[in-house]
């Protein structure tokens, strides 16, 4: 397989900036996505509307915040770059269906559920492996009393269960 492509993030276009924009009280990332219909009153989220599956979104907004589609998702914890270390090892959850690697990828990675970054943004570079492992190297830049970049490497695997994990590389 072996492609590769380029993500960039930041905390302008993100899932977290998109909630409060319409008044949904987010403190902080989010550490689990769960999954739920879609009723009549879902939004798709902004950030991920290029991400969909037989023209339905994968996730959206309500009044209670963001949700994932359960027609493709069980509830989906997140994980930080901050926490991914070369020993660590990350469930984020299980899905209903086969999706294009490439497409859940690209997802995770911009829906914030493997958050790349922590205040400002991120740069990364995609390596898909196979059809159910891919590499990301890239770094994160983040302010204490001046700003910070710190690099960051990681895998995320999908198991012939449909259960998705990320852990250090």
């Amino acid at each position: 397989m072996m492609k590769r492509f380029s993500i960039t993030r930041d905390r302008s276009r993100s899932v977290l900036a998109e909630l409060r924009q319409h008044g949904v009280a987010q403190h902080d990332f989010l550490s689990i996505y769960p999954a739920r219909e879609v009723l009549p009153d879902s939004i798709p989220m902004n950030v991920t509307q290029s991400y969909t599956i037989e023209k339905q979104a994968l996730l959206y907004r309500d009044r209670k915040g963001a949700f994932l589609n359960n027609k493709y998702f069980f509830d989906i914890h997140s994980v930080s770059v901050a926490k991914i270390s070369p020993s660590s090892s990350h469930i984020l959850g299980k899905i209903r269906m086969e999706i294009d690697w490439e497409l859940l990828l690209r997802f995770l990675i911009e829906a914030d559920i493997i958050c790349t970054y922590i205040h400002l943004e991120s740069k990364m570079n995609v390596e898909l492996i196979s059809s159910t492992r891919a590499e990301v190297r890239g770094s994160h830049s983040y302010f204490t009393h001046t700003e910070n970049e710190d690099p960051f490497a990681f895998a995320v695997e999908k198991d012939h269960t449909n259960t998705v994990h990320c852990f250090g590389v």
